[in-house]
C-alpha cells in the first residue's frame, strides 16, 4: 500500500486549517497588518487540500 495511504485523510483537516488561517491572514493584511502575498500563497494549497485534488 505505501505510506500515501496513511496520508491521504489527513489532507482535508490539514487543508482546511490551512484556509482558515490563511483567511485570517488575508482579513490582516486588508487592514494592514502582514503582507498578502504570504497568506494567498497558503490558502491556495490549503484549498486543493480541502477539495482532495493536490
Amino acid at each position: 500500500m505505501g505510506t500515501w495511504f496513511f496520508l491521504i485523510p489527513w489532507t482535508v483537516p490539514a487543508g482546511a486549517l490551512a484556509v482558515t488561517f490563511g483567511a485570517m491572514g488575508l482579513h490582516h493584511a486588508r487592514t494592514g497588518t502582514g503582507r498578502m502575498w504570504p497568506a494567498a500563497a497558503g490558502t491556495a494549497p490549503g484549498a486543493a487540500g480541502v477539495l482532495g485534488k493536490p
